[in-house]
């Protein structure tokens, strides 16, 4: 399908093995940062549910799947740099009407606030962070075993004004790529 994204309608996206999806970014940078960033190698059209140093070993992969309705892309039992008994299992959903879902179903990283966690445009000067990458445990970056949702220190940014999504939050039942198990856990709403 195609995707509505900031100014833009994309009918690819590239996956990174960081955390970060992006509709035209070929970049490989592990190195995350506070959104919106125009720093070199920052990818530009970017939704990030997870951006950090991400590790792939044994049992961990990254799947995408569109169902008809919907594209999944999930991370299963990665691994952060230098946490290699800690996975984290975390998804993305993109539905046609540009609507986005971060979800996460077990954080066991420990300082998960040194990741990045939100979306930026084409031009990477405007964006949506919901968590920005500060070196401390943030609160507002979900864990599965808190079950809190995601409350964001960005305001809502009307898409009539600037082609942007909105955030809103909350929890929902996601049953995830058929064959993997996704439980109730929480989310971050961006429409």
């Amino acid at each position: 399908f195609e995707f509505p994204f900031y100014n833009g309608h994309f009918t690819t996206f590239r996956l990174s093995s960081n955390g970060w999806v992006s509709f035209t970014s070929s970049s490989t940078n592990h190195t995350n940062t506070g959104l919106p960033s125009n720093g070199i190698d920052v990818p530009e059209n970017l939704i990030a549910p997870f951006w950090d140093d991400l590790i792939f070993l044994s049992d961990a992969k990254a799947y995408y799947h569109f169902d008809g309705a919907r594209l999944i892309v999930e991370y299963q039992n990665v691994l952060r740099a230098g946490q290699l008994n800690a996975p984290n299992t975390f998804e993305v959903i993109l539905h046609p009407d540009g609507h986005i879902v971060f979800q996460y179903l077990s954080m066991t990283a420990n300082n998960l606030g040194n990741a990045t966690v939100g979306i930026q445009n084409a031009a990477r000067n405007d964006g949506l962070p919901l968590h920005r990458a500060t070196g401390r445990r943030s609160r507002r970056l979900p864990s599965a075993r808190g079950r809190r949702a995601v409350r964001d220190r960005a305001r809502a940014v009307s898409t009539a004004d600037r082609g942007a999504p909105r955030i809103r939050h909350g929890f929902r039942q996601q049953r995830g790529i058929p064959g993997h198990r996704h439980a109730r856990g929480p989310v971050a709403d961006v429409a």
